[in-house]
This record gives C-alpha cells, structure tokens and sequence, in this order.
C-alpha cells in the first residue's frame, strides 16, 4: 500500500531529523549501519562497530524523582557507573519532551521510568508514555519502570526502585559498569 505524498513529506522530514541529531550526537554511523545504509559513508570514515558497545551508553530516568538527582547519581557510581551517564527528564519536561527521537538511539543504553504523564510531544495514537516504551520491537531501548514492593507497586523514582533497575537493566545485558 502506498502513502500519500503528504504522508511521505512528513515521514522525509522525521528520518531527516533523526539523522541530523545522530550527526549532532556523533551516532550517524551507527545508525546509517542500522538502516543498512553504510555504503554511503566513505571508507575512511566508517567506524568499527565490533568495538561498539551500548551496554555502555547514557541511562535516561523519566518522570518524577522522589529522590534527589544527586543521590540517584550516588547510587549509579556505587554500582560502578559514571553519574555523567544518567540523565534526567523531569515530569514537567516531558510534555515537550520528543519519546520518538528514542527509536534507535545509540546514546541510551536504556530507559527507568517512574511518574509521567500520559502524553508526551510527537506520540501520534499511542494511549501513553509507558506503553509506547514497552515495546522494543518499535526500536526503544529495554525498559525498567520503578515500581515499589518489589516491582508490582506503584511508580515511584527512589534510590531503592533506582538501585533495583539497575540490577534488572544488568542481568538483561542492557546496562554494563564503566570499563
């Protein structure tokens, strides 16, 4: 089934925008290697991605932190990873916060989630945040969401529902300690 040329329009803008960000966040050829479309970067510029590992990229933390962004980070270095490697956005900014430029992003290694809102900026249909990240088929890094009593409770970003994704992200390969 075709599309619409609107519909193309629309969709030559988003991947022109992906690209743009890779080539701003230094993963262009890794994503163009994903694509199937390093045949466009020059011999001389193609990187070795054997030697690529996104076990070790940034974690992002979603929602609303009960704890402080300092203690979260405290808990990271505990576990042996670089607090420069956890990044925040906060409940307020996730509004104009853009879920989509995640789809296969080489800078996360994956994603904790705790209290958001439903919406986000550029979700199209989806029902909420949390579902559209639930599902890595759609090229979302792997998911933890910060549940209390053990992962059944409610969401909540503590240090102790931090600490327990950070293991959960480990054991499923997503995450690994700083070399």
């Amino acid at each position: 089934m075709a599309v619409s040329p609107d519909r193309m329009v629309e969709i030559f803008d988003r991947v022109k925008d992906r690209l743009e960000d890779a080539n701003e966040n230094g993963t262009l050829h890794e994503l163009l290697y994903l694509l199937g479309l390093q045949g466009l970067i020059d011999e001389d510029e193609e990187i070795d991605l054997g030697e690529t590992d996104n076990a070790y990229g940034d974690i992002l933390v979603l929602g609303r932190c009960d704890a402080k962004k300092h203690h979260l980070q405290a808990v990271a270095y505990e576990c042996g990873y670089d607090k420069k490697r956890v990044k925040f956005v906060d409940y307020d900014e996730m509004q104009q916060f853009d879920c989509a430029s995640l789809c296969y992003s080489m800078r996360y290694s994956a994603i904790m989630c705790g209290p958001v809102p439903h919406k986000a900026g550029d979700m199209g249909d989806t029902s909420s945040i949390l579902e559209e990240l639930r599902h890595p088929e759609r090229g979302y890094p792997p998911l933890a969401e910060l549940r209390e009593s053990g992962g059944t409770g409610e969401l909540r970003i503590t240090k102790t529902t931090f600490r327990s994704a950070i293991g959960q992200l480990e054991s499923m390969g997503a995450i690994k300690p700083n070399k």
